[in-house]
């Protein structure tokens, strides 16, 4: 019972509005459209962090992030060594950072996923494999769900009743 309370909370948070998701385009856009390089610490400009705080506290706005892991739309964020990131591998490092959580700390049971990280701890670049995570979209909506997952476990230890237990 627990699982499908939480299954339909996810699903009603995932319904954007038009205007919702407009205002959050452009945001995710003006920022993607930036020159800066992941190595320079672009995501330590203060209109990056703004952004950070507002989806830690906004789950539509997550949510409109992880939707965009399959696009592969142009920004001008460079990927140290390598190219620019698409549109999707922003939105996941973005979430990666809102959530604290690596796509190579992966768990779960996708075989592809997991196949995928340990490529990317042998192998540069490391973001190659991760395309080809985001083009599948099975693997693509696995992910999304580990990182959603993070998400709102991360929302959870936040509640007052949790506060004074601490994780060991």
């Amino acid at each position: 019972m627990k699982m499908i309370f939480t299954l339909l909370f996810t699903l009603s948070l995932t319904v954007l509005s038009a205007n919702e998701i407009s205002a959050y385009s452009k945001s995710f856009e003006i920022l993607s459209q930036k020159p800066g390089c992941t190595g320079a610490k672009v995501f330590q400009r203060s209109e990056w962090q703004d952004f950070f705080h507002a989806a830690k506290k906004d789950p539509k706005l997550f949510e409109f992030l992880l939707s965009k892991f399959p696009d592969r739309g142009t920004t001008k964020i460079h990927i140290c060594n390598w190219e620019n990131a698409s549109q999707g591998l922003l939105a996941v490092m973005s979430v990666e950072i809102i959530t604290g959580r690596s796509w190579m700390s992966y768990v779960g049971d996708d075989p592809e996923i997991r196949n995928a990280v340990k490529a990317a701890e042998t192998h540069f670049p490391r973001h190659s494999p991760l395309k080809k995570i985001l083009e599948d979209p099975k693997c693509c909506r696995e992910l999304q769900n580990f990182f959603r997952r993070a998400y709102h476990g991360q929302k959870q230890l936040k509640r007052p009743q949790t506060q004074n237990h601490r994780r060991r």
